[in-house]
């Protein structure tokens, strides 16, 4: 049984990990806006992986 339940989680951790690199790289793309710019980049900020599932 917790062979099967790491099977199926393994996918699912693999994908949040891209997520999250993603969402670090968002993250630094508007923090090197904001120094370059000196203000707030426009729109809402991107959510976190965790934050999203649901």
């Amino acid at each position: 049984m917790d062979a099967a339940k790491a099977k199926i989680e393994a996918p699912a951790r693999v994908r949040l990990e891209q997520e999250h690199a993603v969402y670090q790289e968002k993250l630094a793309k508007r923090a090197a806006r904001t120094a370059r710019f000196g203000k707030k980049p426009g729109g809402k900020p991107p959510l976190c992986p965790a934050q999203t599932d649901g």
